[in-house]
């Protein structure tokens, strides 16, 4: 052993004729249980104290028995009487050169003394068999090597350990307290024990846990509290670690070091608010090594230790990865970390001795954890934000330590990636301003959140206008254009996760209503909704916004206004406030759709957005509606009330109107004459995709709009009004006159100040030039002009007439020499209103029609059916049925010898075929004067449609009245209540 070489242990070796040389050698070396020491030579000066037995007692089984002594070593040169085979020679052997004794030779070789084997003994406050109720008295049973074990509990005791064990907690609740203060709670009194994770408090007035000139051992995760010092080291103890324990709240010291202690490491401990200092080293105590400590408080430092790793470390540091010298923390180190590594820049002095590595956070499992939080992370609220143009939204930033704390008090700057998108303020309010996408981004500190923000352009999206006018119905008070995105987000949704189911019932046709309700009178309102109702015309499954909410964006409607949905084809309806505001119970709330379940969202929603109703059963029918709106806003499908024309699809345009349109009609005088309202007329002009829709810009660049003069006459020309071939050419060609007339401000026809305009025909001829307009720029025409007024670049200013209340075409070919009667494909229910010509009066006069290899049908109301032979006479008052296979025209000539009585036909209780016996159109009424107190119902066929027309019942109101006109040319069914004759009414 050379130089210094101090506290070492030499134990258990075998010399094969050597020696042990001790070469200056330090002081409190152990060396015992070794074999065949042959001598020990001394060079230079011999040490104060050496060990040349066990400093403590040692179990150990020698010949087959168990003996507890001090144990020497076995000398080749020493012999002597064992009296107690205990293995030891009962005389001492005394070293040379004054180098000490060995109080305990053996007298066989080491390996004839073996320890027994490691036991484990276990402690409980609450006893039981084989277990101890305290530490001291297991302490007391135990050998050395062995570990005790104590369970949870609290135990009173002051713990005296003079063997090698190996005392630790089960679970590591356990409280250990002075039993005495005179005394500490744990005195560590042999070499290599292990005592680990204790709750150890006082009164103490010594360490709670001492070692005081023993060496080897381990305190390790102990917490201790209420004592004079937490961990005293003392003495001359050499090689101990003590790591990992928490003390605080002592009367003195954390830990303490104190007298000659050397060689020992202080690792990892936490010490706070101990009263004097955290950590006490002091008097001769050097060549500690003391790091990864926290010392919350003040520290006592007073002698050359190395307070750092004894290595280079790898470490964590706020994420990063490092490698270096790791000394302790401090509370009272105020030095920076600018390369942000953890360690200070500068050491921390403790007079004559320094830290050269404080830690700036604490130790933990191989990461400095910081105490000052640095900014790692900065979110953004929202993450991703998509927007229209003109649409704001408010970011948030928030930043976050490497721990993943929130900090405080941070300042963010903001920026927007591409300002031409959107710009962002210093607060993180941004705007959108063009369609595309940027990246907005707050920072602090060079630390970076974003967001990516995506702008719709409106241009590209499905939208609304909504408009509300003054009083004057053209002064716009307010107005606002929002998506239907924008409505989704921030107006009350109707329909609910999966949408609504809703309907419109269309148009009850005679023929779908007979297979139905067979027998009863045909009834084209329909009141159960048992016809095209359910399905009816238009059934979906919807979600959208309330056209309520819609309006009060602009102020919302009032009492008295009108609100006039417009679609982008043109087609507009115009209704009162009360079916947006207190709309009845049967009609509920009127909803603007733009999901559907078949399709989803508009665009993809073709026909949305669009006018729903949501009544309560889910179908809106043609009853609702004469029940829930005025009779100018019924809509009609050739004269059949038809609620789903209401439903305007692809709104684009919601006008607030200061109130409904005055209602007015249009009279139509020709081959057959007709009153048509404006709600009609209106219908006409936005009918769907405004295919008759004619507009005339004037100089003044104002927007005339209308219907097309030709359109009108068509209406009224012959007996067809409705179809392709409504408007005859061949008659325009033979030529007429078309007369416009206003009644003048006394609205009277016929009196003085009525004023006219005529046109021929040919003229008017399909000319879009011509039209009879009921709005400019959308609106109403102005007082003067209103309702009607005729313009058009064909029109010359003198014949530009307003207030128009009536067209007349006079001078029509054939009312009096003949007529063109029309054939539709399909059944046909005819009739002649005149005595024909000799040689144009048989069935023969229908040579020309393609009937598809059907016969020509008469019906006698006694007989029956009848099929008519080509010889077969036409009579008027007849009602003939025809089948064409395409749509036909049958030129009529009229018997110019009229005869001087008019034609009769007899009836016969039941149903009759007959036939409408004048030119122009008459009354069912004045028709059936003859007989007109035994017909009861008459129905026509709507041969354009194949269908029956609505019923006509004698007496009968509304669409059943016996005022609706019969028209020339068309065959119908009489139910007579009795047999009569009829007379036709013109000759």
């Amino acid at each position: 052993m050379e130089t210094k070489a101090a506290n070492n242990t030499v134990s258990q070796n075998t010399f094969e004729e050597n020696g042990i040389l001790l070469l200056n050698a330090g002081e409190g070396n152990k060396i015992f249980l070794n074999t065949n020491v042959s001598g020990v030579t001394l060079m230079g000066t011999a040490p104060t104290l050496t060990h040349w037995n066990s400093t403590a007692p040692v179990t150990y089984t020698y010949n087959g028995a168990t003996h507890t002594g001090y144990l020497g070593n076995f000398w080749s040169d020493h012999t002597g009487a064992d009296e107690n085979n205990d293995g030891v020679i009962d005389t001492q052997y005394d070293l040379p050169d004054g180098l000490g004794t060995d109080y305990a030779p053996l007298t066989a070789t080491h390996d004839a003394y073996t320890p027994p084997e490691p036991q484990t003994l276990y402690v409980d406050d609450d006893g039981g068999e084989g277990v101890y109720t305290t530490i001291s008295d297991a302490v007391a049973a135990s050998n050395p090597g062995d570990t005790v074990v104590v369970k949870d509990g609290a135990y009173t005791e002051n713990v005296q350990v003079n063997k090698q064990l190996t005392i630790h907690t089960e679970n590591g609740a356990v409280t250990v307290t002075a039993a005495s203060p005179a005394k500490p709670v744990f005195n560590l009194a042999a070499d290599g024990v292990t005592l680990e994770g204790f709750t150890v408090r006082g009164p103490c007035d010594w360490g709670g846990i001492e070692i005081v000139g023993f060496d080897d051992c381990i305190v390790r995760k102990n917490d201790v509290s209420g004592c004079y010092n937490g961990v005293h080291l003392g003495g001359d103890a050499t090689g101990n670690t003590v790591e990992e324990n928490y003390c605080h709240e002592n009367n003195r010291r954390g830990l303490s070091l104190r007298d000659t202690v050397a060689g020992n490491l202080v690792f990892n401990n936490t010490c706070e608010n101990n009263a004097e200092a955290e950590i006490c080293i002091k008097d001769a105590a050097k060549g500690n090594t003391i790091w990864a400590n926290a010392f919350l408080g003040p520290v006592e430092i007073k002698t050359a230790n190395t307070y750092h790793s004894p290595d280079e470390v790898t470490y964590t540091y706020r994420g990063g990865e490092y490698t270096g010298y790791v000394g302790n923390y401090y509370t009272g180190y105020t030095g920076t970390d600018a390369d942000k590594n953890g360690i200070g820049d500068t050491p921390l002095s403790f007079g004559t001795y320094k830290d050269e590595y404080p830690m700036m956070g604490e130790w933990q499992n191989g990461e400095i954890i910081p105490t000052v939080p640095m900014l790692a992370t900065v979110a953004v609220t929202p993450a991703a934000a998509e927007l229209e143009e003109k649409e704001t939204v408010q970011f948030t930033a928030a930043g976050y330590d490497d721990t993943g704390e929130a900090m405080e008090d941070l300042v963010f700057t903001w920026t927007s990636s591409n300002t031409t998108v959107g710009k962002v303020n210093a607060t993180g309010y941004f705007e959108a301003l063009a369609g595309g996408t940027t990246t907005v981004t707050a920072e602090s500190d060079g630390v970076q959140g974003t967001a990516n923000v995506t702008v719709l352009a409106l241009a590209d999206l499905p939208k609304i206008r909504i408009v509300k006018y003054a009083e004057d119905g053209r002064t716009v008070v307010d107005e606002t254009t929002v998506t239907v995105r924008w409505m989704k987000k921030n107006l009350d949704v109707y329909g609910g996760e999966n949408g609504v189911e809703l309907h419109f019932q269309g148009p009850v046709f005679p023929d779908e209503w007979n297979e139905t309700h067979p027998g009863e009178p045909y009834d084209f309102w329909d009141a159960g909704e048992t016809v095209n109702a359910n399905p009816g015309k238009i059934n979906e499954v919807v979600k959208g916004t309330s056209v309520r909410d819609l309006c009060d964006l602009v102020g919302g409607a009032e009492e008295g206004n009108e609100i006039k949905l417009s679609s982008k084809d043109g087609y507009k309806k115009g209704l009162p406030y009360s079916t947006f505001y207190n709309p009845p119970t049967r009609q509920g709330e009127a909803i603007i759709a733009w999901w559907n379940e078949d399709k989803g969202d508009v665009p993809a929603y073709g026909d949305g957005p669009r006018l729903f109703f949501m009544a309560p059963d889910g179908i809106f029918g043609n009853w609702d509606m004469h029940e829930c709106l005025p009779e100018g806003c019924w809509h009609y499908f050739d004269k059949m009330p038809s609620v789903a024309g209401i439903s305007v699809a692809m709104v684009d345009t919601i006008e607030i109107m200061p109130e409904p349109r005055k209602d007015w009609s249009l009279t139509l005088n020709g081959a057959i004459d007709e009153e048509m309202s404006r709600s009609y007329y209106e219908h006409g002009v936005e009918c769907s995709d405004s295919i008759h829709r004619a507009e005339w810009t004037d100089d003044g660049g104002k927007t005339w709009s209308g219907l097309a003069l030709w359109l009108l006459c068509g209406w009224v020309d012959d007996g067809q009004s409705h179809g392709a071939e409504a408007y005859r050419d061949d008659l325009a060609d033979a030529g007429y006159t078309v007369i416009l007339i206003d009644y003048g401000p006394d609205g009277i026809e016929g009196t003085a100040d009525d004023r006219t305009v005529e046109f021929a025909s040919a003229d008017v001829k399909r000319n879009d030039d011509i039209i009879l307009a009921n709005e400019i720029d959308g609106l109403p025409l102005a007082e003067g002009d209103w309702p009607l007024k005729l313009v058009g670049d064909d029109v010359p200013a003198e014949k530009r007439l307003g207030s128009v209340d009536a067209i007349m075409l006079t001078g029509l070919p054939g009312n009096d020499e003949g007529m063109a009667l029309t054939l539709h494909m399909g059944w046909n229910f005819v009739s002649v209103p005149r005595t024909l010509a000799p040689g144009n009066d048989t069935v023969a006069v229908f040579d020309s029609v393609d009937c598809a290899g059907h016969s020509i049908f008469g019906y006698d109301g006694t007989d029956g059916w009848e099929v008519l032979k080509t010889s077969a006479p036409v009579r008027p008052l007849d009602g003939i049925w025809i089948y064409s296979n395409t749509t036909e025209t049958v030129a009529l000539a009229f018997d110019s010898l009229k005869p001087t009585t008019a034609p009769t036909k007899a009836l016969v209780p039941g149903w009759n075929a007959i036939g409408f016996s004048d030119v122009s159109p008459a009354p069912a009424k004045e028709t059936l004067a003859s007989v007109k107190d035994v017909w009861a119902i008459l129905i026509g066929l709507d041969a354009e449609e194949q269908a029956y027309s609505s019923s006509i019942i004698n007496g009968g109101t509304g669409a059943h009245a016996d005022e609706r006109d019969l028209n020339p040319g068309e065959g119908y069914w009489v139910f007579m209540r009795a047999g009569s004759t009829l007379a036709a009414i013109s000759i």
